[in-house]
């Protein structure tokens, strides 16, 4: 007996398959340029420092690297959960600073202490240390909108307020890289799709062959 193989359905499911490896390819690409994005991450970190860039704080290619900088005064404080130096779970406070000219602000986690409530004596001066994104603020309505969060940079202080313990120093080492299992996923679901369709059409010709 003829196994016939039907035409539209196979050409259905042979699109389908190429559309996820295409896109399993495309994830490949993004995995490598992330991975090759994390090693330039990972030399910058013990470049010397440079001064913060006030007027472009979003700068991308300063992540991960050591600046300075001048807080003239604090203008606000925020608290976060972090980890300290020592691998401790705490409260990071996050100084909001006027830069010297006063025309803008940028952000400074200052150092942790162990419960949110604590005070923090410090009015601005010099601080030095690692970048890395400012916390996500957005709320939940903001993400469903698909608001973008801030890119903004914001210093690490190696050296904390009086009375901080210093947080931990942001680690490029910590960036994700899901491109690989999206990659895994979109060859799998490829797969997935040709065995199925494969095993329906056996049945199919198995059923047909016992008429």
């Amino acid at each position: 007996m003829t196994r016939r193989i039907p035409i539209i359905p196979t050409l259905l499911v042979g699109i389908a398959a190429a559309i996820m490896v295409a896109l399993g390819f495309w994830q490949w690409g993004r995995a490598e340029e992330r991975d090759a994005m994390k090693r330039q991450m990972i030399a910058r970190e013990h470049l010397p420092p440079l001064a913060y860039p006030y007027a472009h704080p979003a700068d991308a290619s300063l992540l991960y690297r050591k600046v300075k900088a001048q807080c003239a005064r604090v203008v606000g404080w925020t608290t976060r959960v972090g980890r300290s130096v020592d691998d401790r779970t705490g409260w990071r406070h996050i100084a909001t600073c006027a830069e010297p000219t006063g025309s803008a602000t940028f952000k400074v986690d200052m150092g942790m202490t162990f419960a949110p409530d604590d005070a923090v004596d410090w009015s601005g001066g010099a601080v030095t240390g690692h970048t890395l994104r400012q916390p996500d603020t957005r709320g939940v309505w903001e993400k469903l909108a698909f608001r973008p969060a801030s890119q903004k940079l914001m210093i690490v202080a190696e050296i904390p307020a009086p009375g901080l313990t210093a947080s931990r120093q942001p680690d490029p080492g910590d960036e994700p890289n899901s491109s690989w299992s999206y990659m895994v996923q979109w060859f799998g679901f490829a797969l997935t799709a040709v065995v199925i369709y494969v095993l329906a059409l056996r049945k199919r010709w198995r059923s047909a062959s016992l008429q």
